[in-house]
């Protein structure tokens, strides 16, 4: 179940995540070109996080935590209203 979840998280939130902040430095960054060319998404695949320090990491799934506990208190607070 939990890995289930690993996976659910890491399709939704960690790959949207990562695509957005590498576009923003590959935009943001001069000659950035090749280092960005190591952490192409274009595939679902996990050997990507094997490439990523440690930090970075943990930013991207403390953001796609929040991310999932905003969606799901906005969830739990329209049914409260209901």
């Amino acid at each position: 179940m939990l890995l289930g979840f690993l996976i659910f998280l890491y399709n939704r939130y960690i790959r949207v995540l990562i695509r957005l902040t590498m576009n923003y430095i590959n935009l943001h960054v001069e000659n950035f070109e090749p280092f960005y060319e190591q952490f192409k998404i274009d595939a679902p695949q996990v050997f990507v996080f094997w490439k990523l320090k440690k930090t970075e990491l943990i930013l991207f799934a403390s953001g796609a935590i929040l991310i999932m506990f905003g969606y799901l208190g906005k969830l739990f607070h329209l049914s409260l209203i209901k």
